[in-house]
């Protein structure tokens, strides 16, 4: 959380326009109170940081990605509505942690999503990003 908070706060994203933060296995869960509670205070505080032109959650879509491993297990509603709070459909990637024993399987987490952010969360925003977008990746027999 400090990390995420400093590198958004001290303009970071500013100066490097085009920079991508990957947080992994840090969950999920937190991100989008700490969202929330940034851009609380950058209304409260924005004499503080002049530097930034953007609410501080406008800066973490835009530029952060966050790993599904490990994912919480809170009930379903609660899951979705974190993952829509913090555009999840834009922001999470899909990781197993394998080969831990505590590895996700793709089925386990993806079976908790939403069917209308499993692709995206399995594979497009990883694609996006790493600019793979129409290369053919195989998934090992199985599906997604």
């Amino acid at each position: 959380m400090s990390h995420l908070n400093s590198i958004v706060c001290e303009g970071m994203f500013e100066t490097f326009p085009a920079l991508k933060v990957i947080f992994i296995e840090g969950g999920l869960a937190w991100v989008p109170h700490l969202m929330w509670r940034m851009d609380k205070n950058f209304r409260a505080m924005r004499k503080e940081v002049p530097w930034l032109r953007y609410k501080p959650s406008e800066y973490i879509i835009q530029h952060c990605r966050f790993t599904t491993q490990p994912i919480e297990e809170p009930d379903n509603h609660e899951l979705i509505q974190m993952l829509k709070m913090m555009r999840a459909e834009k922001t999470v990637m899909f990781a197993t942690d394998y080969p831990h024993w505590d590895n996700d399987t793709p089925t386990f987490v993806l079976n908790k999503l939403p069917e209308e952010m499993r692709r995206r969360i399995a594979y497009d925003n990883a694609a996006e990003l790493y600019q793979l977008n129409g290369r053919s990746v195989g998934t090992g027999g199985g599906s997604i």
